[in-house]
Formats: C-alpha cells, structure tokens, sequence
C-alpha cells in the first residue's frame, strides 16, 4: 500500500498506513467481533482504501452516536469457569 497515489487538496499525495495502526484495527476486529455469527473478518484492499469488516453490529447500547465514549464487552468470560494460571 506505500506506493498507492490518492488526489488531495495539496495534489498528488502517498498514502501511508502505519503498521501498528494496520495491525490495531485487524487485532479488534477478530476481538470484538460477534462469534454467535457464523461469518469471517473480511479484509478488503482497494487501490485507494483498505477496509475490515467484522461480523455483526454494533454490541448492547453502543450506537455510532456514542461510539467513542460507550463501553460494553460482548465477548466476556465465564468467570465460575475461569481458572487462573
């Protein structure tokens, strides 16, 4: 992806993915993700994009307008049945 061109207001520009961001966004989509769906994380490279999607929608009260500041865990862990290491 470091030799894709994309038009901007400054013209011709590199766009440039940081690998850590790349990997941060795959990492949450398999994490949070909702596994009662029988689906894969799809990763989809354009020539001036990158897109991931994970199966299902948006968990309990989370909306797009409370994106940023709302919390709740889908994928919790049975804490009766959890064995410390």
């Amino acid at each position: 992806m470091s030799n894709v061109k994309i038009w901007t207001l400054k013209g011709l520009d590199t766009i440039n993915y940081p690998q850590e961001t790349i990997w941060e966004i795959l990492v949450n989509a398999v994490i949070h993700r909702d596994y009662s769906i029988s689906d894969d994380v799809h990763v989809l490279i354009f020539n001036n994009r990158i897109e991931i999607i994970s199966p299902g929608k948006l968990p309990g009260y989370v909306t797009e307008e409370n994106l940023l500041e709302a919390r709740y865990s889908r994928n919790t862990k049975d804490r009766k049945n959890f064995k410390s290491v």
